[in-house]
């Protein structure tokens, strides 16, 4: 696993670093498990492995927030070879509602107006939380639109097909009603 960023070297992953036959992820997975902040960067910073993106998946689906916040502020590659809009892509897709939340407004504080962008083709991160299967069955998924909207996402924004979030999510809410799914 390696990240890379036009103009760097590519970085160490954790999964290449090892201590005999006990690889160091799963090491340092005991403490992404407990969230144990101390325990994670004395082991991390000792064993001189960088950021990849193995580690940080493991680290917001486990929702290690204090870990991930950690590396955010004293991790340059992360921050350089993970972009933070493609992090709150990936969180608002993947993660629950509730963990997706910690993390958009964990990376939009420390990189502000990150929230509020789209990608190329002119889809905003409400976009996104649609495709994720564990806020479609979770009631959090109204808690985690109500954020987004809060934090700047329109609803009423254009992609490049004409098309905004607002117009998908009433055609889907009708669809499901007239099927007898209604599901606001």
């Amino acid at each position: 696993c390696r990240l890379h960023k036009p103009g760097c070297e590519l970085l160490t992953c954790i999964d290449q670093k090892r201590e005999g036959n006990y690889p160091l992820r799963n090491k340092l997975l005991l403490y992404i498990e407990k969230d144990d902040l101390p325990g994670f960067g004395m082991l991390y910073t000792m064993s001189g492995a960088g950021t990849c993106w193995t580690l940080v998946r493991d680290i917001l689906h486990k929702g290690a927030i204090r870990i991930f916040e950690w590396l955010l502020e004293n991790e340059p590659s992360m921050s350089s070879a993970i972009k933070p809009y493609h992090l709150m892509v990936y969180a608002v897709a993947n993660l629950t509602p509730k963990a997706a939340i910690e993390v958009v407004n964990c990376l939009e504080l420390h990189s502000p107006g990150t929230v509020v962008r789209v990608d190329e083709f002119g889809n905003n991160l409400l976009w996104y939380s649609q495709h994720n299967k564990k806020a479609r069955r979770d009631e959090h998924l109204k808690e985690l639109i109500a954020f987004l909207c809060n934090s700047g996402c329109n609803p009423d924004s254009r992609n490049h097909l004409g098309l905004s979030y607002g117009d998908v999510r009433t055609a889907d809410s009708t669809t499901k009603h007239r099927n007898g799914h209604f599901n606001p």
